[in-house]
């Protein structure tokens, strides 16, 4: 599907995993609630996207265009927005645990203090992570299993992608 116009495009909950639209157009598409996991949308132009609440384990948009697109309660693991133009978009309740925005362009966006990054865990006391700090716990930046019952490495194959290393 890569090179092709979806302007408009209704997508909500589509299954999108594995899919390449790379050089795509989907300029006001709704892709809430979309599965994109290891998907590519490397060099598309998405400019006012919904991807509200859509999910994207090891996703590329490298160098796309995603100006005002709006990523609340969306989960973008391991995922990389390398040189993506994101002017003005909004970042309410997005969790990007690994997620890569080296050289991204973040003028304006709008929520990014309510944004998530990172995961919290206790020194010594076992347990789940959690994703506020607390008196404690130390900081978590990727992913990873250990004892932990989240299948959070699925896409750690792809983190070593052009010169990025998530280690």
């Amino acid at each position: 599907m890569s090179n092709t116009n979806l302007t408009g495009a209704s997508m909500r909950g589509a299954d999108l995993s594995g899919a390449d639209l790379s050089n795509s157009i989907l300029i006001k598409a709704d892709l809430s609630r979309a599965c994109l996991y290891q998907a590519n949308f490397e060099n598309a132009w998405m400019d006012t996207a919904d991807l509200n609440m859509s999910y994207g384990k090891s996703t590329s948009f490298k160098d796309a265009k995603m100006r005002s697109c709006s990523f609340r309660g969306a989960s973008y693991k391991n995922s990389f927005f390398w040189g993506t133009d994101l002017t003005g978009s909004d970042f309410r309740g997005f969790f990007g645990l690994g997620t890569a925005f080296d050289g991204a362009i973040l003028h304006r966006c709008v929520n990014l203090h309510h944004a998530l990054f990172y995961w919290y865990r206790h020194r010594t006391i076992p347990g789940p992570p959690v994703y506020e700090p607390r008196t404690g716990f130390f900081k978590i930046g990727r992913s990873y299993l250990e004892n932990v019952t989240f299948q959070e490495n699925a896409g750690f194959g792809r983190t070593r992608h052009r010169g990025y290393d998530n280690e």
